[in-house]
């Protein structure tokens, strides 16, 4: 799933987990097994690849950052 929306003339990016270089492969198995969610990561390619999209989109007015389940991000 995408974490960027256009509304109402703002690109919104929800980040909601962490900022990784590459996803990491989930294990269906060991997600099975641990009952816990695995934590959502978002590829730094893709975020801005939305930002520079929404440069050129005249529709988008502000970049408007959700940060309240945001983890942080590595080495990228």
């Amino acid at each position: 799933p995408s974490p960027a929306q256009v509304r109402e003339g703002a690109l919104l990016l929800e980040l909601d987990g962490v900022i990784v270089e590459e996803q990491a492969a989930i294990d269906p198995l060991g997600v099975l097994l641990s009952g816990q969610q695995p934590i959502t990561e978002y590829e730094v390619r893709g975020l801005v690849h939305a930002i520079d999209t929404a440069a050129g989109d005249a529709r988008v007015k502000a970049v408007v950052l959700d940060l309240s389940q945001f983890l942080g991000g590595g080495h990228v």
